[in-house]
């Protein structure tokens, strides 16, 4: 599903928790890479902040963000998520997997080997920890290309794991 499709699909299931309270979201969408081909609409998910907000979230949002400026988000929403009593993190753009693990490539990734990936990529894994400690209250959207089918090399592939 695109992520322009997904995005509003997730917000009307989130509609029913709204409730005046500290909710959290940070929103990235990555549709041009320095490296790696392009992937149209990727950034859409970036852009789509106004129905987050309407629900009462505090939104972060970058689009076409550097693995720095990535990094810094990142830094500020665990600083922040402790304290929040709803958490949601989507991420649209080109995704690496080992099959196991699965990696969100930012816009300065190069073609990632097994060793090398997570140099300029935020892993999925991570995140799913930060949001698993808000059960029930947490949400993580994914918009990645269903057809990617890239190798990266023999042990990592475009894609979710």
């Amino acid at each position: 599903m695109r992520p322009a499709r997904l995005l509003p699909a997730a917000l009307l299931g989130l509609w029913p928790l709204a409730a005046p309270a500290d909710e959290l979201a940070l929103v990235i969408g990555t549709g041009t890479y320095d490296r790696l081909p392009d992937l149209p609409r990727g950034e859409e998910m970036a852009e789509a902040v106004d129905g987050i907000a309407a629900l009462g979230f505090e939104v972060r949002a970058l689009s076409d963000p550097s693995a720095a400026e990535v990094a810094a988000a990142l830094a500020a929403f665990l600083d922040e998520a402790g304290d929040a009593d709803r958490l949601l993190v989507a991420l649209s753009g080109r995704f690496a997997t080992d099959g196991t693990r699965s990696w969100y490539l930012t816009r300065e990734a190069a073609a990632p080997t097994l060793f090398t990936v997570d140099a300029r990529a935020v892993s999925v894994e991570s995140l799913l920890q930060v949001l698993a400690r808000a059960p029930s209250r947490a949400v993580l959207l994914l918009g990645a290309d269903p057809e990617a089918a890239q190798a990266f090399d023999p042990w990592l592939s475009e894609g979710l794991g």
